[in-house]
């Protein structure tokens, strides 16, 4: 495995992601979401399954001073998704390999300030 997520839908059929410069997020076929197979900052993969919803992020930064200065530099990870009418948010820094796990209820500011167009179905139903 490579990529940065491997999705297994509801009909059985499959979706490769990109990097994280090219996530491939964007062009995840409108279907259910069986498991999806996340690449973590280490190159270890987490499985997850039976969520309502999932979202995806990267958060970059620009470098003021250094060997890439001026340029965008990926920071973070983000994986978010919905179950039990919560949200888990795994935050995965991608230079020190920590991953901070953090819950917000639906309510959530954070939670109600992102692109609605990102989240992606899954198969729990609620």
């Amino acid at each position: 495995m490579s990529a940065l997520f491997y999705i297994i839908f509801e009909d059985g059929t499959k979706f490769e992601g990109g990097n994280l410069q090219e996530t491939k997020w964007k062009d995840i076929p409108d279907k259910k979401i069986r498991a999806i197979f996340y690449c973590k900052p280490n190159g270890d993969y987490m499985r997850l399954s039976n969520f309502k919803r999932i979202y995806h992020m990267v958060e970059v930064a620009k470098d003021l001073n250094g060997i890439n200065r001026g340029k965008n530099v990926i920071e973070y990870t983000h994986l978010l998704f919905e179950r039990n009418n919560k949200i888990v948010h795994h935050k995965m820094n991608v230079k020190t390999f920590q991953i901070s796990i953090l819950e917000y209820n639906l309510n959530n500011d954070f939670v109600k300030k992102l692109n609605p167009v990102y989240w992606r179905n899954g198969n729990e139903s609620i």
